[in-house]
């Protein structure tokens, strides 16, 4: 049986102790949580046993993965001291907030040779899957362009409820870095690296005092002549469906919610496919599959085949950071895979 624990045990940490007790090879050992009636309130419902902090649940408990659930400016400096106990982590996005934090996690993770996984589920489901199969096989021939489109809501209790979100020093960005990365994902992982990176980011409904973006625009150069374009904003009148359409040169592999259609050059459909019911362990727009994503990087605690690494993890991180220097210099920014100079 593998041993977890959990750090931070808020509304996140709930999908993940769920997905935990439901697996026959895992289970969740304890959690952790500065308010420490959170985590006694979690350990209650799932099992294990409730501390005030990660190095407590690390020293009573041993476990073999710590599934970090914190507010993002903490996501690296537990995760390094995680990785540097000799434990497997397994991370909420975003994976850091600055591009500088990126070397601190590789370099943890390969100085203590444990594993490092980031949580982007969506690529688990299978509608997903079935679109990279076919970009890949070049089931429509070459990819020419692409467009993705985050239209949800998030009114001021949202913030107010959590005050470490709208701030840039501790969420590290808006719309952008916590709901349109999986979708941003899901386009990278589908188009592969960026070339250059421009567009906008505003906040045209935050509550004042607010200093991260609750809009984003982005036109993304994948190079060959492939352009990528990308629209986020949490100030629509309700969380409307994902929506993803990858333009190949004999038609479209289009995601929407959770469905994807293939149409061809003249936008006639001729293939559709929905994802199978799904046990919900949180909000319906978090999806289904964090247990899939869950289980597939405890099986290869033992080997480096788990697909979302710290490079895979960190390409929707660089490109939305790209997006935020853009907008404040009003020009395109060229991505980059290490740290600009």
């Amino acid at each position: 049986m593998t041993r977890a624990g959990i750090v931070g045990c808020g509304n996140i940490a709930q999908v993940h102790a769920a997905a935990l007790s439901d697996s026959p090879r895992m289970e969740l050992a304890g959690a952790a949580d500065i308010v420490p009636e959170k985590a006694q309130t979690l350990t209650q419902k799932y099992g294990g046993h409730a501390y005030d902090s990660m190095e407590t649940l690390l020293a009573g408990e041993h476990p073999d993965v710590v599934h970090i659930c914190t507010p993002h400016f903490t996501h690296v400096p537990l995760a390094v001291q995680a990785l540097r106990s000799g434990v497997n982590v397994l991370p909420e996005k975003p994976p850091a907030i600055t591009l500088e934090d990126i070397p601190l996690l590789e370099q943890a993770q390969r100085e203590s040779g444990r594993r490092l996984g980031i949580c982007f589920q969506n690529r688990y489901k299978e509608s997903c899957q079935r679109a990279k199969a076919m970009l890949t096989a070049h089931a429509l021939g070459r990819v020419v362009g692409a467009r993705g489109f985050v239209t949800w809501r998030r009114g001021g209790g949202y913030y107010t409820d959590s005050p470490w979100r709208g701030r840039m020093r501790t969420e590290g960005g808006g719309v952008m870095i916590n709901q349109a990365i999986h979708t941003l994902d899901l386009m990278l992982w589908l188009l592969g690296d960026p070339v250059t990176v421009a567009g906008t980011v505003a906040n045209h409904h935050l509550p004042a005092g607010m200093d991260v973006e609750d809009t984003a625009e982005a036109c993304i150069d994948f190079g060959g002549g492939v352009t990528g374009l990308f629209y986020a904003s949490t100030a629509n009148s309700g969380d409307s469906p994902v929506y993803l359409d990858v333009e190949c040169e004999n038609g479209h592999v289009v995601l929407e919610g959770e469905r994807l259609y293939i149409r061809d050059a003249s936008g006639h459909l001729r293939g559709y496919f929905e994802n199978p019911p799904a046990k919900l362990y949180g909000k319906a727009c978090w999806g289904g599959m964090h247990a899939v994503l869950i289980d597939d990087f405890y099986s290869h605690l033992d080997n480096e085949g788990f697909p979302i690494g710290i490079a895979e993890g960190s390409r929707a991180l660089r490109t939305l950071l790209c997006l935020y220097r853009a907008s404040r210099e009003k020009a395109p920014v060229v991505y980059r895979t290490g740290v600009p100079a």
